[in-house]
């Protein structure tokens, strides 16, 4: 039984969108159901947003407040590696963990000391055994949480996995993701076999997408960004989700909620999107809209082709293993002193 303890999250944070800020709410909120004191450090501004409830959040602390928070809590979590936050963290607490969520650059004096840091602290969780190889070979392995209760729901309210249409894509819309790679892809298959494609998300190249879509002939909507809930409702009626990253995603926590939602998920391979799907998923070669042409069409003139049931079977074992729950129990396991 671990005793309740005062945890310290270092990270993005909400109101910003992305991997990293869902990961901090999700373990936050687990953290704090378990019964520990959680505090949210973090140097994303509030801008105007209702402050989350329910556990205090600091936001842009000066180095004096950061030390003294990390002095005062039992454990600091840094979600992603932040040297502003190691640095004092380890001189003023001797239970500092870090959980990478990303590739490391090279470029300057401070990213090699980050890839150092990577490279030899045994206090580290990795998401994907992918990411451990490339950044941090000495890190236990967590995969990143995904709220299953919201996708079971939604799927729940649309009824039968079977007579679905359409292709769905999740994410920030800008060059890494890929999305430029699914239109192309889908220039070369005919608007009566894919439907439609839903595009929910934003980012610096909106415009640029629109008018590829439009110069393309592609049957894309972009709907925005969407919170948790709108994302599972969306999936759940899709027939395919892809997730065409150009880049080496480190996980993919969008491919699990594309099997948690009930669609038939393709994702780039060659990176952590492959052990986010394991043997539920497709893979195309990464960068190759030919390739993602080719994937989709077979998908897509195979109709029947039964789709993995994420309400139970070995899917849904490998769901479970990702749940909010599980992912925040494995790490209390792990950083919290005994």
């Amino acid at each position: 039984m671990i005793q309740p303890q005062s945890i310290l999250l270092a990270g993005r944070f909400y109101p910003s969108v992305g991997g990293v800020e869902r990961i901090m709410l999700d373990l936050a909120a687990a953290f704090n159901k378990r019964g520990h004191k959680v505090t949210i450090a973090t140097p994303t501004e509030l801008n105007g947003a209702n402050e989350i409830q329910g556990y205090r959040v600091v936001r842009a602390p000066n180095l004096l407040h950061l030390i003294k928070l990390c002095r005062d809590h039992d454990t600091v979590l840094l979600v992603g590696l932040a040297l502003k936050v190691y640095l004092p963290a380890v001189i003023v607490n001797r239970n500092v963990w870090v959980s990478h969520q990303t590739l490391l650059p090279k470029c300057t004096l401070s990213d090699r000391l980050k890839q150092w840091i990577a490279r030899y602290e045994r206090r580290a969780i990795a998401c994907s055994a992918f990411l451990a190889r490339c950044v941090a070979p000495r890190a236990h392995l967590i995969g990143n949480p995904c709220n299953l209760c919201i996708f079971d729901q939604a799927r729940a309210s649309e009824g039968s996995l079977s007579n679905r249409t359409g292709i769905v894509f999740i994410g920030r819309l800008d060059r890494c993701k890929g999305v430029d790679l699914l239109l192309e892809a889908l220039a070369r298959i005919p608007v009566k076999l894919y439907g439609h494609l839903t595009i929910v998300g934003d980012g610096d190249q909106l415009h640029t997408l629109k008018k590829q879509a439009k110069a393309l002939a592609v049957a894309a909507r972009f709907v925005g960004c969407r919170d948790v809930g709108e994302i599972a409702s969306i999936a759940s009626v899709h027939d395919i989700c892809v997730v065409p990253s150009r880049w080496a995603e480190p996980f993919g926590i969008v491919a699990l909620e594309g099997l948690a939602a009930g669609c038939r998920t393709v994702v780039s391979d060659s990176c952590g999107l492959v052990e986010a799907v394991g043997s539920f998923g497709t893979t195309f070669r990464r960068g190759d809209s030919d390739s993602l042409a080719d994937v989709l069409t077979r998908l897509l003139q195979n109709p029947e082709q039964i789709r993995p049931d994420p309400s139970g079977g070995p899917l849904r074992e490998h769901l479970e293993l990702h749940s909010v729950a599980a992912v925040a129990e494995r790490y209390l396991q792990l950083i919290t002193r005994r």
